[in-house]
């Protein structure tokens, strides 16, 4: 789904990080405003390596995944709507804040 995905919107970019051996999901709706839809890696690298990576200065970024492994403090906030993301048979496991998939994964 993710390389259907990357064919179905014209602005999805796909950039790979030499040093980093990862494959970003990005879009930059307006100048200064980026959009990470996703980070494909064995280690998931820090904003500021893929930010430095992509060439970019950026005021404004969106991830539309949980920011937690970039190596960035801040609150996560819910996208969109209010979609709920279910999840079921994990009685021991509750989510504190929101989530959501990757639209790279929508389908």
């Amino acid at each position: 789904m993710f390389l259907i995905n990357t064919q179905l919107d014209p602005d999805v970019r796909l950039s790979y990080l030499e040093e980093s051996k990862a494959v970003i999901a990005w879009k930059m709706p307006a100048p200064g405003h980026v959009v990470l839809l996703d980070v494909v890696a064995h280690a998931i690298p820090s904003l500021a390596a893929i930010l430095a990576g992509l060439g970019i200065q950026a005021t404004t970024v969106e991830t539309l995944f949980r920011p937690d492994r970039l190596g960035w403090a801040g609150e996560a906030m819910p996208y969109g709507n209010g979609t709920q993301l279910m999840l079921r048979g994990l009685e021991e496991i509750s989510l504190d804040h929101p989530a959501m998939l990757s639209p790279m994964a929508d389908f």
